[in-house]
């Protein structure tokens, strides 16, 4: 009796059926990646503010003209100088115009650039001390 008990449990150990999943309620979109894209995105500097402080702030973001996304990592293709070369700045490229990102504040003098693969976008400190009236 103890050998057909142990039998039947290998047996069903082995022949383990996994209980039917609920089907997924979230679906799941895959853009088309690619890492060397053809067109590079390019970075752009939607405003800057003059905080009264010493320090400005710019607001950045980009335009991918390509159809699929594309990542650049944070090396020496998608960096910030001066240093830090890591701003908060994206690395996950979609496809289209896409504004205020994110922001960076700097001290004082230097204009600030964002430069991705190519491409460069420079907040000038000129334009924090003097903007434009609209």
């Amino acid at each position: 009796m103890k050998t057909q008990l142990i039998l039947i449990l290998l047996l069903l150990l082995l022949l383990h059926v996994q209980p039917a999943r609920a089907a997924e309620t979230t679906q799941r979109v895959y853009l088309p990646l690619v890492v060397t894209p053809e067109v590079s995105p390019l970075p752009m500097v939607n405003e800057i503010i003059n905080n009264r402080d010493g320090t400005c702030t710019a607001w950045w973001g980009y335009d991918n003209p390509s159809s699929n996304s594309v990542i650049v990592p944070l090396t020496g293709y998608n960096v910030f100088s001066p240093s830090p070369a890591d701003q908060g700045q994206v690395t996950y490229f979609l496809p289209g115009l896409h504004t205020y990102l994110f922001e960076t504040t700097w001290i004082g003098g230097d204009n600030i650039h964002w430069t991705v693969n190519e491409y460069t976008a420079t907040a000038h400190w000129f334009t924090c001390l003097h903007p434009t009236k609209p």
